[in-house]
């Protein structure tokens, strides 16, 4: 069962880097990033993905 494992509600750096060593996919919570209004959302995709290329 390939399954991609998303962490919810991480808000410390501890719950972030404890999760990253135990192979956990993917993470949201306050940690990252607060809630955002979807331009601002696209904005930062699209930054992230300029950084990438």
């Amino acid at each position: 069962m390939r399954l991609c494992v998303v962490a919810e509600g991480v808000e410390r750096e501890e719950q972030y880097d404890y999760l990253s060593e135990i192979g956990c996919d993917q993470a949201q919570g306050y940690f990252l990033s607060h809630p955002l209004p979807a331009d601002e959302v696209i904005a930062k995709i699209l930054e992230i993905n300029s950084k990438a290329s």
